[in-house]
């Protein structure tokens, strides 16, 4: 092999040698990438698991004072004969 026959295949593995680096850190670049989308991901779910726990405890809040209004007749509009109605703790006619 003569010297530029030599200097050719080195060029060509240098090429090579580059050309998987630059592949190698493609790949870990696309990896990090992945791996921020699904720490993302998670941190949006529980974001709305949260949101939804919040909401039904309010609503079972909500329910458990309904509830005690019924039962107590607290929050009811009360009808009278002359067809006026008044909400009980109002001040308004």
């Amino acid at each position: 092999m003569d010297t530029v026959e030599a200097n050719e295949a080195l060029a060509q593995k240098k090429a090579e040698s580059e050309s998987k680096e630059k592949e190698r850190i493609a790949n870990e670049k696309l990896e990090a990438e992945r791996k921020i989308a699904e720490e993302q991901k998670a941190l949006e779910e529980k974001r709305i698991a949260d949101e939804q726990a919040r909401i039904a405890q309010e609503q079972e809040q909500q329910q458990a004072q309904t509830a005690a209004e019924v039962e107590t007749g607290q929050g009811l509009i009360k009808g009278s004969e002359s067809g006026i109605y008044h909400t009980p703790g109002s001040t308004l006619l």
